[in-house]
């Protein structure tokens, strides 16, 4: 069935989503045209996923820019802390903003997400 939506309605808040088309995720922002568009962007670049390169994710503790030298280090003696704003929407890593913690911290307050 063929739906034409009014061209006063701003088509990234009014949408359909087929049953077919949800894939797991039940949030209704991920299907927005825009994301979905991106998605499929990426996917279509991506020959791995980010699960085939880490042994190991999870969320939780970032330590504070305001007490950097208690937590962060140099990239000569620290070891890389990814975030969220590494991965880029081209799908790939990106190192250019890449922090890096000491081992104190490694070990210790982010130990759970090595």
């Amino acid at each position: 069935m063929y739906y034409q939506v009014p061209q006063h309605i701003d088509k990234e808040k009014v949408f359909i989503v087929n049953r077919s088309e949800i894939e797991g995720r039940l949030e209704p922002e991920f299907y927005r045209p825009s994301i979905a568009t991106l998605e499929k962007h990426i996917r279509s670049l991506a020959t791995r996923r980010l699960r085939d390169y880490a042994m190991y994710m999870a969320g939780g503790a970032t330590p504070k820019k305001t007490e950097a030298d208690k937590y962060y280090t140099d990239s000569e003696s620290g070891i890389p802390f990814l975030r969220v704003q590494n991965l880029q929407t081209t799908g790939e890593l990106s190192l250019d903003d890449c922090v890096y913690i000491n081992k104190d911290t490694h070990n210790g307050l982010l130990q759970r997400s090595c």
